[in-house]
């Protein structure tokens, strides 16, 4: 069951393409629309953003020692899976 949107989809480089992967994507976009946010630590958040239409984030487990984060925008355009690794990084955070 689909409890919102994901609109667009977009994949950020880092996030490997592999057959494999594209199966573990697939997986982890199900469970995104679905309302299992994964190990995301404020679910309470996401359950709240699907009411007043606020951006929803969820972070899985990806690889050994690595999460993927799969993020839909308020409006329920687009939806990017990334790893959050280098988004902290890119913020110069790590």
């Amino acid at each position: 069951m689909e409890l919102f949107q994901l609109g667009r989809l977009m994949v950020q480089p880092e996030v490997e393409l592999s057959k494999k992967d594209l199966s573990f994507i697939r997986h982890y976009i199900t469970r995104h629309v679905a309302g299992d946010w994964g190990e995301l630590a404020d679910k309470r958040s996401n359950d709240e953003a699907l009411i007043c239409e606020a951006g929803i984030l969820s972070v899985y487990p990806y690889g050994e020692d690595d999460l993927v984060a799969v993020s839909t925008d308020n409006a329920r355009t687009t939806t990017t899976i990334y790893l959050p690794v280098s988004y902290i990084r890119y913020c110069g955070f790590r």
